[in-house]
């Protein structure tokens, strides 16, 4: 099915699907790496529990830098500019290597760098597949569509996990699990169906009763 527009959470975040779906060119995806993700659940969270990117006993991370996308290099907190310094290509993605020795003399030496490092290292894996979705990810358009994902599949999950019970696959082979999704599916559907014909019995009798 070409043209299909497919809206994942990072759960199914891989290298190899990332890189099919691209090179496929028959779907459109929108899924969040990591970074995203865990941007959107804070997003949810109350403000007393919500994560502060608090100095760690490694140091300054990628978390606590801005990634200068022009020029691709990391900037850290004491405006030091970490260049790229070598480029490790993989099959799906490429290890990029961003470094700097200009830490000698810097102010938070003693919180970023543990005693012996003598420079600051970044690693990035990534690809153009990659970078496509996470910058398709961030626009305007992309967050909208991606809006619609959690009401049309969240309930319907926690739907059957917590009220049908259906927490897990019994079935081996993709057919059976899809066999067994149609059935828990038609199941949610039956209950509906109920639900609704249950509903307008009980207003036919309040209308019967009112006349």
């Amino acid at each position: 099915m070409q043209n299909m527009d497919i809206l994942a959470d990072n759960g199914y975040y891989t290298n190899q699907t990332i890189h099919d779906i691209y090179e496929e060119g028959k779907y459109s995806i929108l899924m969040p790496n990591r970074e995203q993700a865990g941007k959107q659940k804070d997003c949810l969270r109350r403000n007393s529990q919500r994560k502060t990117n608090t100095n760690k006993k490694d140091g300054y991370g990628k978390h606590n830098m801005i990634k200068d996308e022009e020029n691709y290099a990391y900037i850290c907190p004491e405006n030091k500019i970490l260049p790229v310094k070598q480029v490790y290509p993989g099959k799906y993605t490429d290890r990029i290597i961003f470094y700097t020795s200009e830490c000698s003399k810097c102010p938070s030496k003693k919180i970023c760098l543990t005693n012996k490092m003598t420079g600051k290292v970044i690693t990035d894996y990534t690809s153009y597949a990659k970078e496509l979705l996470a910058y398709k990810f961030e626009t305007p358009n992309g967050q909208a569509q991606y809006k619609k994902r959690m009401p049309m599949v969240e309930p319907r999950f926690a739907y059957n996990k917590y009220t049908l019970k259906y927490r897990q696959y019994h079935l081996l082979g993709l057919s059976n699990a899809k066999m067994q999704q149609t059935l828990m599916a038609t199941a949610q559907n039956i209950v509906k169906i109920h639900n609704i014909e249950q509903k307008e019995l009980t207003n036919n009798k309040k209308t019967i009763n009112l006349n």
